[in-house]
């Protein structure tokens, strides 16, 4: 019974969001084992996987690329600006995830 208490105390904890943090990691015993006994760990940090699904959020609503198309917005400077957009708004994610509960 005491265990449970404990594991229920530690879930309630606030615990911080790293944009450098991987999103899903996992094992990648590929190389096999570490020098160590650990093992390496690859793929996408919370921010990149953040920025990717935000991303893809503006591309596909259409009601963005018309506003755009009315301005006259060459495609090719319009990627660019997504992408920044998409980082920005990742980055105010992560910085408002990271926020005591109020």
């Amino acid at each position: 019974m005491r265990s449970s208490l404990n594991l229920l105390n530690q879930s309630n904890k606030k615990t911080m969001t790293k944009a450098n943090h991987l999103a899903f990691p996992a094992e990648d015993r590929s190389n096999g084992d570490m020098p160590d006994g650990n093992y390496s760990y690859s793929g996408l940090t919370k921010r990149e996987y953040f920025a990717a699904l935000i991303l893809s959020g503006v591309c596909a609503n259409s009601d963005i690329s018309d506003a755009f198309a009315k301005m006259k917005v060459e495609t090719e400077k319009l990627i660019p600006m997504y992408a920044a957009a998409a980082v920005r708004q990742a980055d105010a994610l992560i910085e408002a995830l990271n926020k005591p509960n109020q």
